[in-house]
């Protein structure tokens, strides 16, 4: 006897023409390799296959030249795991091309071009974050009742409106001018799926926005903006991982309720407007680095034709009077710590190359005057994060190791490893053991030798060596103290 609720699920697979081969009977069955679940309703892939998987696709990606062979397979393991992956098939279109050039001219090895290896890595993050998958239902998630959002885009920011939330945001104002203005009406789209995301689980969503051409980008699965395309990709992965059924809808500008206020900081009219709505902080999605890169590469961009882009991004031409005003500016940044002394170097090297190529006499940055001001800036910049050696006292080293030893015999002491190095931990003064509850909260430790110094107070100056590996192979922690006999040799292997 099938159980109703897995019933219910093969006729949604008859209903969407996929073929049905029942494996077990019962609460629990396999379709084409998919587990059933019909307590949790949900949907996933097998571990072992979902592991393997992602070790093909690694191997796929890290190979500059695969064979034919191994891309026809990963290929074809994606194909099927997309009928349960949201939004999945508009990336494999390239790949099902080229599957056919490869079988067609017979070739033996794959040349993947950079839009095939974007899509492998959106396939790789997103089944990373995969959990497992609710019911299918014309080819969408089985979810409740539908919501609305809407957002609007502007050179002043953004905002985003819900039945009951709303948030808003700013841009930078160079950016916004120098980049395509359908990026950023996608990235308030991608921005809102971040912020409010948790509470669209299980719900069929309507987004609204005044853009007809993100409406089509985003139903294609990407855009002629390498930008907006990054950024569709962001959204069917939020969309994959919590589990929402996305559509974007086209209205026209004047129907956008509310948002023409927040893009133009009315915030306050906007409140007196709308006062049942409650006002959220926006979360900042993972591709925001990307933006905030964009302001580095506008003062490159600008160098490039002699000119000076300051914070605002706006833009002066560096000329023999105004020279002193920029170097000063630059080394203000130095002192701070925005830039280091080697960027401040290669911005005037290209700046000279600017002015030799536009044969314009530019000698005077080589005066003893600027380079007197280069060489104290570089004296005073501070140190490199991986040259600092904090210091942490033998009381609370003892304390440190002691949590250490209780942590290989009692599990219920926490001892976390992600990716932050020691001596940040040691600096923020973050690997004190006195937390609440005895739980000792460590983030990453490599390598640690403790030689005792000879200060009065017998503090332990602790000097972190960074050795050239990626932060996915460190795989244990290693406590190693140096001619002292008080101290004991501590290992967690993880």
């Amino acid at each position: 006897m099938i159980d109703r609720v897995l019933s219910q699920v093969l006729r949604v697979f008859d209903f969407v023409n996929i073929p049905i081969k029942i494996e077990a009977k019962g609460t629990t069955a396999k379709i084409l390799g998919f587990v059933i679940d019909c307590n949790a309703k949900t949907m996933s892939i097998p571990h072992n296959r979902l592991q393997q998987l992602l070790l093909d696709l690694a191997s796929l990606c890290a190979q500059t030249t695969p064979s034919a062979k191994d891309y026809l397979r990963v290929v074809g393991l994606l194909t099927w795991a997309s009928q349960i992956l949201y939004n999945a098939r508009c990336y494999l279109t390239n790949m099902w091309k080229y599957a056919s050039i490869c079988n067609t001219r017979k070739l033996s090895k794959a040349h993947l071009s950079d839009d095939i290896r974007a899509d492998l890595r959106w396939f790789s993050s997103t089944l990373t974050q995969w959990p497992s998958f609710h019911y299918l239902r014309k080819f969408a998630w089985e979810t409740n009742v539908d919501i609305g959002i809407a957002s609007d885009s502007g050179r002043d920011g953004f905002g985003i409106v819900t039945k009951d939330l709303d948030t808003f945001g700013f841009w930078c104002k160079g950016c916004y001018e120098t980049g395509p203005t359908s990026a950023f009406e996608l990235a308030a789209v991608a921005i809102g799926l971040h912020t409010f995301g948790q509470l669209l689980t299980g719900y069929h969503l309507v987004w609204v926005t005044d853009n007809q051409g993100n409406v089509s980008a985003f139903t294609n699965g990407t855009s002629r903006d390498p930008t907006a395309s990054f950024i569709i990709r962001d959204m069917g992965t939020s969309a994959t991982r919590l589990q929402f059924d996305l559509t974007l809808l086209h209205i026209p500008r004047a129907h956008i309720p509310g948002c023409d206020m927040l893009t133009r900081q009315q915030h306050t009219l906007f409140s007196q407007t709308y006062p049942d709505k409650r006002h959220t902080p926006y979360a900042t999605p993972p591709f925001a680095s990307a933006y905030a890169s964009v302001c580095a590469a506008y003062e490159r961009q600008a160098l490039r034709f002699g000119w000076w882009a300051d914070d605002d991004h706006a833009v002066f031409p560096i000329t023999q009077n105004n020279f002193d005003k920029y170097l000063a500016y630059q080394l203000q940044r130095v002192n701070d710590g925005t830039i280091k002394i080697s960027t401040l170097r290669s911005y005037l090297s290209a700046l000279r190359d600017v002015h030799i190529a536009q044969q314009i006499p530019f000698d005077f940055y080589k005066s003893n005057h600027s380079r007197r001001l280069i060489s104290i800036a570089k004296n005073n910049a501070p140190p490199t994060p991986s040259r600092q050696k904090p210091e942490v006292s033998l009381q609370t080293l003892t304390q440190f190791i002691a949590a250490l030893q209780l942590t290989i015999h009692d599990e219920s002491i926490a001892a976390p490893i992600a990716t932050t190095s020691f001596w940040g931990l040691a600096r923020r003064g973050e690997i004190l053991a006195e937390s609440l509850s005895g739980v000792l909260r460590i983030r990453h430790v490599t390598r640690i030798d403790i030689p005792p110094t000879n200060n009065s107070d017998h503090a332990y100056s602790i000097s972190i060596p960074l050795p050239k590996i990626r932060k996915t192979d460190v795989q244990h922690l290693v406590l190693k103290p140096i001619n002292d006999c008080t101290c004991s040799v501590t290992a967690i292997d993880r």
